[in-house]
């Protein structure tokens, strides 16, 4: 996947630079990684996601352009009665 940034009005805030993704997914269909390459084909950001039997999402690693671990989130779920 590309992203363009289509506005490039300097008075806007919100401006995208260009990058390429290149997700990895499972059999299920689960996203297990994505990585986002600047224009430069650099490593701007990198996911690693690891899901349980039920295919839920249970944990989310982020890390930076220097392929260094920055956050990790954690999901745990409940059952409701």
């Amino acid at each position: 996947m590309n992203h363009i940034n289509h506005n490039i009005d300097k008075d806007n805030n919100w401006i995208l630079p260009f990058y390429s993704e290149i997700s990895k997914l499972d059999n299920n269909g689960n996203t297990l990684s994505i990585e986002e390459y600047d224009n430069k084909k650099t490593l701007m950001r990198k996911y690693i996601n690891l899901y349980d039997k039920n295919n839920r999402l249970i944990k989310m690693e982020c890390f930076d352009e220097n392929n260094k671990l920055r956050v990790t989130h954690n999901l745990h779920y409940e059952t409701l009665h």
